[in-house]
């Protein structure tokens, strides 16, 4: 069909370029033609399979060289950067694990905001544009053409990555992560359309620092080395499909010994693999599922879908979770387990003492009072929980203060007459009908229902009381 027809002719013309090119224009030792080389993955089509390519034979361990990498849309998970060459290759067997993924590679992986040494993904400020295909699955497709630049400095021992021509602040990684003396070449890790480009026509530049001493690649040629070309002849393009046939009668207990699941079904693909967070119990606006957008104090950032945000401020060493896209504000924090650790702990959260209830002195002590609960024991009760305001001189109580809480505080009651969630209940009751006079509805009652209504048919009741009421009259709100 069409369809297969295009494939064909895309395939067909991306090899011609590949292949293409006058020795002339190419960089010292190169040949006419060089290819990238399978090094895991089980076949060498990255449009099948998620699969780590590379140029081992152009390794370098000395000089500064630039050049970039052309993601095209549909591009899944890529990673591209550096290999060195205790690489391990391992062509023609599944592998979940690429440039990045152990201590001998470095790549940028902007659809997931990381950047990925030794397995670990470090926190990057870069969000390649994507979106999720299937719908609610999370395998990322890229939306657009996106180019990576890379610059490393293997003097410096130190490796740079753009996007778009735009270039970091500082180093990605450093002398750190970088040993000296370690022979390096390009590599990229993906599923999906992608080519290398050497130069000389670039589509950005090298970084402003490197113009004066950044040279091409030593060993490639002019023309983008597109990496989405299987070699002609290929068993696993032309027969992907095994099967065995047996004829007869089968006996789990007398034929088959034992039952072994390929590795490929034992370990996630990389697309697969997701790197959300899921906040629950944090009310209606911060409960939900954040995905890695960036990156804030050299730290993951996440965002929900109602653009609430987990961010970690370094000036306090905590992880906060704010209901809206604000890092000078939160509703929930937590200590960082360590400092180098990247990842939002998932116990230790608290929320601000406002959030857990405050309420204007003079209502609680009413409350108190219409309890039966007078005189030392009102201030000994109150003595921890209350805040003056200087100027004013309006005192707030809070339910919870600096780690002590209402209920403790209750406790130390000779005889209590209620529980403190009742006597908070009762102060709140006091303050709601104040609110009411205040609105010229002195005789009215509020009642909360679930907004917005479900899209299905659905029922609710409420019982009201209102004494010495002649009439009802109903107002909605919300």
């Amino acid at each position: 069909n069409d369809q297969e027809l295009r494939g064909l002719v895309s395939v067909a013309m991306a090899n011609a370029e590949a292949s293409a090119g006058p020795p002339g224009n190419c960089a010292f030792g190169a040949t006419s033609r060089i290819s990238p080389q399978l090094l895991r993955g089980p076949n060498e089509d990255p449009t099948m399979d998620w699969v780590t390519l590379g140029f081992p034979k152009l390794g370098q361990s000395c000089g500064c060289f630039f050049f970039e990498v052309v993601l095209f849309p549909g591009c899944c998970t890529p990673q591209v950067g550096l290999l060195s060459s205790a690489f391990e290759p391992r062509p023609r067997a599944p592998s979940a694990q690429g440039v990045g993924d152990d201590c001998h590679g470095w790549a940028a992986d902007g659809q997931n905001a990381a950047l990925w040494h030794d397995g670990q993904p470090k926190a990057w400020n870069t969000n390649w544009p994507h979106d999720f295909r299937p719908a609610g699955s999370n395998i990322k497709h890229a939306i657009t053409e996106v180019i990576v630049g890379v610059c490393v400095d293997l003097d410096q021992q130190q490796l740079w990555f753009a996007t778009n021509g735009t270039w970091d602040k500082k180093p990605s990684f450093g002398p750190e992560e970088i040993r000296e003396g370690l022979c390096l070449y390009p590599a990229i890790s993906l599923k999906g359309r992608a080519g290398f480009n050497f130069g000389p026509n670039f589509t950005h530049s090298p970084p402003s620092d490197f113009l004066d001493r950044v040279a091409r690649w030593p060993g490639t040629c002019s023309r983008v080395v597109r990496v989405d070309n299987p070699r002609l002849g290929n068993e696993e393009m032309l027969s992907i499909y095994k099967e065995v046939q047996i004829h007869g009668e089968v006996s789990f207990k007398r034929n088959v010994q034992r039952l072994v699941a390929n590795s490929k079904y034992r370990e996630a693909p990389k697309i697969s693999r997701s790197w959300t967070l899921k906040v629950a119990r944090a009310g209606p606006w911060c409960s939900g599922t954040y995905r890695r957008v960036g990156a804030h104090d050299d730290k993951p950032m996440y965002r929900s879908s109602t653009d609430a945000v987990v961010y970690y401020d370094a000036g306090t060493r905590r992880w906060r979770i704010n209901d809206k896209a604000d890092l000078s504000g939160w509703h929930f924090s937590a200590p960082s387990a360590s400092s180098c650790s990247q990842d939002p702990p998932r116990l230790g959260w608290e929320a601000p003492d406002e959030r857990r209830g405050v309420i204007a002195g003079e209502h609680f002590r009413g409350a108190l009072q219409e309890l039966g609960i007078r005189g030392g024991e009102v201030q000994q009760l109150l003595s921890s929980l209350t805040v003056s305001d200087h100027e004013t001189g309006v005192e707030r109580v809070f339910r919870v203060r600096n780690g002590v809480t209402l209920e403790a505080q209750w406790e130390r009651l000779t005889q209590p007459p209620c529980s403190a969630a009742e006597a908070w209940d009762t102060a709140a009751a006091r303050l709601r009908r104040r609110l009411l006079e205040e609105a010229g509805l002195g005789g009215a009652e509020v009642v909360e229902t679930c907004h917005p209504y479900e899209a299905r048919r659905h029922q609710w009741r409420r019982t009201v009381r209102l004494r010495g009421a002649e009439g009802l009259s109903l107002h909605f709100a919300s």
